[in-house]
């Protein structure tokens, strides 16, 4: 699976010449954004979970069990190994109403960040 990524239009620099009606689209500057790197920037991790090489139910109970020990407003950070985890969070996390901040994957695991409701 492929990194979840933002992609953000920056315009390129004003210019006084007046005859410069419109800034041509290959002078505009592209800039690609982890969102996990975002949401880094904004959340203080409470707790981590790592269950890497633990296939389904096990994550998703870990997780459980991690969350009823948090305070509301508290973030859990998983890291998995098994596939299906994608699926597994997202449904989890709508099951239970507790917000999936970020899913995130690359070559190693994947990333979750959960949010304690």
């Amino acid at each position: 699976l492929a990194a979840i990524s933002l992609e953000f239009v920056v315009p390129a620099p004003t210019y006084s010449n007046a005859k410069i009606r419109a800034i041509p689209a290959h002078l505009k500057h592209r800039r690609t954004l982890s969102l996990l790197d975002q949401i880094m920037n904004d959340v203080t991790i409470s707790k981590d979970l790592d269950v890497k090489g633990l296939n389904c139910p096990l994550p998703i109970l870990r997780a459980k069990k991690a969350l009823t020990d948090m305070e509301s407003g508290q973030v859990l950070r998983i890291v998995a190994t098994d596939p299906g985890a994608v699926k597994d969070f997202a449904a989890f996390c709508k099951q239970t109403g507790n917000p999936l901040l970020s899913s995130e994957s690359s070559a190693a695991a994947f990333t979750f960040l959960i949010a304690k409701r």
